[in-house]
């Protein structure tokens, strides 16, 4: 009976070898694609926060509305003046978020929620401002102030989140 259960052992070890072999397999390679993909869409989300970021600074958008704000509150003598501040934006600037706002999910906590904070402020200011650029917002000089300082701090605060979203990925 010994000799017996000796000759199958190697039966029985290959086939538990098999067995676990075609369960790990699939599972590590899904595993591995897994983690590929989430690292390639942090790095894009990252690449292009990273991209708005810059081109905020660069195009000194925060430091334009504090001068458009500094010449409003000079301007004592005209009250009733509706006072905005506004650029263009001719293309989709989020590409990346609305191609993968779906996977989010992919990636780890706190990122999704970072993310989609950053992305909702920035609308918000783009939306505040195409309604400055079309006129939709008509205000006297010291509601287009405390509108115009909403819009900046609303600003100051969004790209400090982006930028504390790329220190903390990279």
């Amino acid at each position: 009976m010994y000799k017996e259960i000796i000759s199958l052992l190697p039966i029985i070890i290959g086939g538990v070898i098999g067995i676990a072999g075609s369960i790990i397999a699939p599972v590590w390679l899904e595993c591995y694609r897994r983690k590929q993909e989430q690292k390639n869409l942090t790095g894009a989300f990252i690449g292009e926060i990273s991209a708005l970021v810059e081109i905020c600074k660069r195009r000194q958008y925060i430091e334009n509305i504090r001068a458009v704000i500094t010449e409003a509150k000079a301007k004592q003598t005209e009250p009733n003046k509706s006072i905005w501040f506004h650029f263009s934006v001719r293309r989709n600037p989020f590409p990346v978020y609305d191609a993968n706002v779906a996977r989010l999910g992919l990636l780890n906590d706190p990122l999704p929620q970072k993310i989609a904070l950053f992305y909702t402020q920035s609308s918000s200011i783009l939306e505040d401002i195409a309604d400055m650029r079309e006129g939709k917002i008509q205000r006297n000089r010291d509601e287009s102030i405390r509108c115009l300082e909403a819009l900046l701090k609303l600003f100051e605060d969004t790209l400090n989140l982006g930028e504390k979203i790329v220190l903390d990925v990279g």
